[in-house]
């Protein structure tokens, strides 16, 4: 639990809440999948398991895990920014862009164990785990998350699918 107060503690100690100081503190502070374990929470309401453990007036952070062969809804962050962190397992993200009212695909990556990911204001993603194993992903955003919009759409395009 040492970690998650370090943590914790050094994200209030930002002075600038940009996407390259969040990824700093996500980058550089020192824990293991062990220590998410007991943070890590099967699907309710949701396809994917969502555990907020820690929010304040400037930050929120968030655990995520993903059974086998789900995904979010395609949405955006309200006014937040954020990034991650893979904690176990393969996350697919599909990034899309509104223009004019229209989403149009932008790209298609995958991040795995150790690799941080970023979600930069006015981001519309889905995330999916394409695989046969469980994928969690530790999040932090800021503001704390509010405003966020899904959008209900089928789009074909590239090769790509999300309905």
């Amino acid at each position: 639990m040492d970690f998650l107060k370090n943590f914790f503690e050094r994200l209030e100690g930002l002075d600038k809440h940009s996407l390259s100081n969040l990824n700093n503190v996500i980058e550089t502070i020192d824990f293991t999948k062990e220590d998410l374990s007991p943070y890590i929470t099967e699907p309710d309401d949701l396809p994917y398991g969502r555990n907020v453990i820690y929010r304040s007036d400037e930050f929120e952070v968030i655990v995520l895990h993903f059974p086998s062969h789900t995904k979010t809804p395609m949405h955006d962050h309200g006014r937040s920014i954020g990034c991650g962190v893979v904690i176990k397992g393969e996350m697919t993200e599909v990034s899309y862009k509104n223009r004019e009212g229209a989403l149009e695909f932008v790209s298609k990556s995958k991040a795995t164990q150790d690799e941080t990911f970023h979600v930069p204001n006015q981001h519309i993603h889905v995330m999916e785990n394409n695989t046969d194993d469980s994928l969690v992903t530790l999040h932090v955003y800021s503001p704390p998350l509010s405003g966020v919009n899904y959008f209900k759409t089928r789009l074909v395009e590239e090769n790509v699918s999300i309905s």
